[in-house]
């Protein structure tokens, strides 16, 4: 039979005559264009193919069918003895595989059993509420934002091989879910939010979700107080979350801050440094950790610096040379020998201390504005003005000695009389 071929008359014709007879061509199913559809719209049949088709007074006929349901098709045309397009309401239909019937206009039929699939739609995910948390503990998510969500959907994050599996799923609606996710100890950045229908239909969110570091809380600092002057080793700067790379201040709202040397994390719940409160105000200060992404906390008034009870009066003289005796007067010193700095410079050792007057040398190292500073048992002192000058030297014949700043001889030196 050729292609194409419809029901009809054949005729044999011959050179003892003709005959004719009637001939029915039976309607053949071959496939169907596209072979599947969502339940959430109408499906437009592009191409059912096969052979054999007919058409005439309101046929062919198509129908979809799985044995109990059955959906007939609108909109038919006939294309070709080939070739039948036509519609499909599948909205809300049961899911699972049809077979497809087609009737010509002489009652003959043809079935193609699981021909065409019945499916629910994909999930559509729009947002995430909050789509933010921190990876110390977990955050309940109060609205998955989206469509055709089913009961029994999964939701996770994932960044690269990681997985986070959401709990608690519930789907309230087609267009919302909630969950809550553990997010202790997962990486930091930026995580892609997932959702899975119970039929395995997904759908995502690129970076939907970002996963970032609590900020550093500060509970207490040990020693909580210095003195104007001196330096002081931090032994415990208490609290959680510091992270290496933190970074420690003192902080007064009025004036500049002042960081922080030889920070040490040395746990996430503890810092040691050291603080140099040369030149700072005197009151209370905020002690701020900033960790390495720029979360910062702070313990306010945590840090007191005050003025020691050591005071300075007066150096006598006010003007000397490295190794010149001078004698410093003041109140509080002490009874027993403590530091003395001229300009940083350590004095190497002490000629005489009292409670009121220290008798020293200037050390070697100091040089121009020198100021000092007498450190005792209550702390350093106020710094008290003092210039160490540079010493003359004058090359005396036979002699290397320290001299007067005239310069006296008759050493020859090139030719020239000096």
């Amino acid at each position: 039979m050729p292609i194409g071929a419809s029901t009809g008359t054949v005729t044999v014709t011959n050179d003892g005559g003709e005959a004719s007879h009637s001939f029915t061509v039976l309607p053949t199913l071959q496939y169907v264009v596209p072979d599947s559809g969502y339940n959430n719209a109408p499906v437009h049949i592009e191409d059912l193919h096969g052979t054999g088709f007919a058409s005439g007074s309101g046929y062919p006929q198509v129908k979809l069918t799985d044995g109990t349901h059955e959906i007939a098709a609108t909109n038919v045309q006939y294309v070709s003895p080939e070739s039948v397009s036509c519609d499909f309401d599948i909205t809300g239909a049961t899911v699972g595989d049809y077979g497809i019937q087609i009737v010509n206009p002489d009652h003959n039929a043809d079935f193609l059993d699981s021909s065409f699939a019945i499916d629910y739609p994909p999930p559509e995910l729009n947002s995430m509420t909050p789509s933010t948390g921190l990876n110390n503990g977990s955050v309940n998510i109060t609205d998955i934002a989206g469509d055709w969500f089913r009961s029994g959907m999964s939701v996770f994050l994932m960044k690269g091989s990681d997985v986070i599996t959401a709990t608690g799923v519930q789907v309230v609606s087609a267009h919302k879910a909630t969950c809550a996710l553990d997010l202790t100890g997962a990486a930091a950045g930026q995580w892609d939010v997932w959702v899975q229908n119970d039929d395995g239909e997904t759908a995502t969110i690129a970076q939907g979700f970002n996963i970032g570091y609590p900020a550093p809380a500060v509970s207490s600092i040990t020693p909580s107080s210095g003195y104007i002057n001196g330096t002081v080793q931090v032994s415990n700067l208490a609290g959680g979350n510091f992270r290496a790379g933190a970074t420690v201040k003192l902080s007064n709202g009025g004036t500049s801050d002042y960081s922080a040397t030889d920070v040490s994390v040395v746990s996430p719940t503890r810092i040691t440094c050291k603080f140099d409160l040369t030149g700072l105000a005197a009151g209370a200060w905020d002690v701020v950790v900033q960790n390495d992404d720029g979360k910062t906390g702070a313990l306010a008034g945590g840090f007191q610096i005050k003025w020691s009870t050591t005071h300075v009066d007066s150096v006598t003289p006010g003007v000397g040379k490295a190794g010149d005796q001078v004698t410093i007067s003041g109140s509080n010193f002490g009874a027993g020998p403590g530091a003395v700095t001229f300009g940083g410079n350590p004095v190497g050792g002490v000629i005489s201390w009292a409670p009121s007057k220290i008798v020293c040398r200037v050390p070697v190292g100091a040089s121009g504005d020198s100021p000092v500073v007498v450190t005792s048992a209550a702390g350093p002192s106020n710094a008290a003005g003092f210039t160490t000058a540079q010493p003359a030297w004058y090359l005396a014949e036979g002699s290397t000695a320290w001299g007067s700043d005239r310069c006296t001889g008759t050493t020859r030196a090139r030719g020239r009389t000096r």
